[in-house]
């Protein structure tokens, strides 16, 4: 198939049917209001799950999947995603709190819980991940050695450019992560990390939103 014609056919879809849902007990709830209807995508498979998205929310170029059961997504009022996907499966919980900004959002949340507090600013290609994507067995006695785990970002936490937070990290508020960091480890607040793994190179700091 052309590459244009199907890339219309995915923007006709979006424009039509933004919303869908196929299970059972699901409950949605998005009215945000974007510029244009086809902004976003939601895909719901599974039984029970929880979306809901605050009416103050602005969505672009956003796709949200939610497969399996018992998954939560909760955007708080005044989330603003330019560009993305967020996926949540495996009976994950994912919250962003109020007034956090993303200009590209790559999400991929399961068995564990990802929170984002409030007043939070991300740059482009941020990746936030909490489980590696394949299991690693011990040979020995056959048990999982690498369990997907919680992300917390506290309030008023800057994230720049091309950054990935990974499972397990917990950052502190007023933080300032650095560009190009793989966050591997918990930062605390008001400082500033960097570096792949990204560690403290500043203390006492805070930020301003512009």
């Amino acid at each position: 198939m052309n590459f244009g014609i199907f890339k219309w056919m995915q923007s006709f879809k979006r424009f039509v049917c933004p919303v869908e849902i196929l299970g059972s007990n699901n409950n949605v709830v998005c009215e945000c209001k974007t510029s244009k209807r086809m902004d976003y995508h939601i895909s719901v498979t599974g039984n029970n799950n929880v979306v809901k998205i605050a009416p103050s929310c602005q969505l672009y170029d956003l796709t949200i999947i939610i497969s399996g059961d018992n998954n939560v997504l909760e955007l708080d009022d005044e989330v603003k995603i330019q560009k993305g996907t967020i996926k949540v499966f495996g009976g994950a919980t994912f919250h962003i709190g109020h007034n956090s900004t993303f200009q590209e959002l790559d999400a991929n949340v399961t068995k564990e819980d990802v929170v984002i507090g409030d007043d939070c600013l991300f740059s482009y290609g941020i990746v936030i991940r909490n489980y590696d994507g394949h299991k690693i067995i011990d040979s020995t006695t056959n048990e999982i050695c690498n369990p997907p785990g919680k992300i917390t970002l506290h309030d008023h936490v800057w994230v720049s450019q091309n950054v990935t937070i990974l499972k397990d990290v917990e950052i502190g508020d007023n933080a300032i992560v650095g560009v190009g960091a793989v966050v591997t480890k918990s930062i605390p607040s008001n400082c500033i990390a960097a570096g792949v793994p990204a560690k403290v190179i500043k203390e006492n700091r805070n930020w301003i939103r512009h």
